[in-house]
């Protein structure tokens, strides 16, 4: 009777201990990712700058989209047939005007769909590349599929690769009104996992399903693809500056390689030796940023006040935080006890400042000088000393 007891109570222990088990804790953090969204294709740049997501346990390029999007508050549809895909960008075409590039439109291949009509005869359709002068056009603001090509819609890179679904296009289509779309080619968004480092180029595609981005679709399309050189270190490194943008983009050297950079990733087609110059130039500027050169201030007036004192008015300036003044007894504005020189040092943000009171003044004669200063990320930048001016003591 009693080992039945024991073992009610254990079991009754142990019942307990799961009925107040915690929760499981939310997924880990692992690292982040860099996101962009570009409309190279059409001439448009980029939607989306570089950006660093926060990726947890479990992610996929599809959280990661889902998660850039809410972050910038872009609104944007999507499909979940075969798996997730981006359809179209809300907003993403305000213009509606598309500047495709010349080596897009000059692609020679063509894309044939064989299906069977109405008449139930076979029939072929030819798609050829887009230009900015033909093209489909766009209905509405939104960027998505069919805007501007029968071939267009969103697609996707990893680290400069894009992963196929295995599948290929139904080039036998018994329905006329359906066309391939760039979701039978790619595998869903949410089926591929990303991790640390990744770099993930979401892309609008007008011709080849991604051929035109630099994707080999050639097995499916029978259009090659065109060779563009790789961004993705490029583009890691610019997110690395807009994470942190407002600090990093006030050094002169390192805002103008960022300008730089920025300009190369928002275009089509530089060339390899251009992005890694892009690359470099913005990493040694991060090494070894340099200060913005602060002005040399003036003193408009310095004079006598009651109490021995010095009331200094400095010229107008733009661009700094404040001046820093040094006055005192002596003309080298030191300290040395045993000649009682004393000389003080201050730091104001206004233009107009009045000293403290100054003793042991010799032949009713002191002195001060000014420069300006400018707060750069916590730290103080100063620009040059004005001469020393005297100032007779009159109070």
């Amino acid at each position: 009777m009693k080992k039945i007891e024991s073992v009610i109570l254990s079991m009754v222990m142990i019942i307990s201990l799961i009925a107040v088990a915690p929760e499981s804790t939310e997924a880990a953090v692992i690292g982040k990712v860099t996101v962009s969204i570009e409309k190279l294709t059409i001439g448009q740049g980029l939607f989306g700058e570089p950006a660093q997501i926060t990726i947890y346990s479990g992610d996929t390029v599809k959280s990661v989209i889902d998660r850039y999007m809410n972050t910038n508050s872009y609104n944007y549809l999507y499909s979940n047939v075969d798996g997730w895909y981006l359809t179209a960008v809300q907003n993403g075409d305000a213009s509606g005007v598309a500047n495709i590039p010349d080596v897009i439109a000059n692609i020679p291949e063509t894309f044939q769909l064989t299906y069977y009509g109405d008449d139930k005869l076979t029939h072929v359709r030819s798609y050829s590349a887009p230009s900015s002068n033909k093209n489909l056009g766009n209905k509405d603001t939104a960027l998505g599929e069919g805007d501007y090509g029968v071939m267009s819609g969103w697609v996707f890179t990893v680290n400069n690769r894009a992963v196929f679904s295995g599948g290929t296009f139904n080039k036998e289509d018994g329905n006329p009104a359906t066309d391939p779309t760039v979701r039978n080619l790619y595998k869903g968004a949410d089926k591929v996992s990303v991790k640390n480092g990744d770099v993930i180029r979401v892309m609008f595609t007008v011709f080849g399903y991604g051929a035109d981005v630099g994707i080999d679709t050639y097995a499916d399309t029978g259009i090659k693809k065109i060779s563009l050189a790789d961004k993705t270190e490029l583009l890691r490194t610019v997110s690395d500056i807009n994470a942190k943008k407002s600090y990093w983009t006030v050094y002169p050297n390192v805002k103008s390689a960022y300008d730089q950079a920025v300009s190369v990733i928002s275009s089509y087609n530089p060339s390899q030796s251009v992005i890694g110059s892009a690359t470099t130039q913005l990493r040694n500027a991060m090494k070894s940023p340099q200060n913005p050169a602060v002005g040399a201030a003036k003193i408009y007036t310095a004079k006598n006040v009651k109490g021995s004192k010095i009331k200094i008015t400095a010229y107008k300036m733009t661009g700094i935080t404040g001046y820093q003044i040094r006055y005192g007894n002596n003309k080298k504005l030191k300290n040395k006890k045993k000649k009682k020189w004393k000389a003080v040092s201050v730091r104001t943000r206004k233009r107009i400042y009045t000293t403290k009171k100054i003793k042991n003044i010799k032949k009713k004669r002191t002195y001060v000088k000014i420069r300006a200063y400018r707060i750069v990320n916590g730290k103080y930048v100063y620009g040059k000393w004005t001469g020393v001016k005297k100032v007779k003591m009159k109070k």
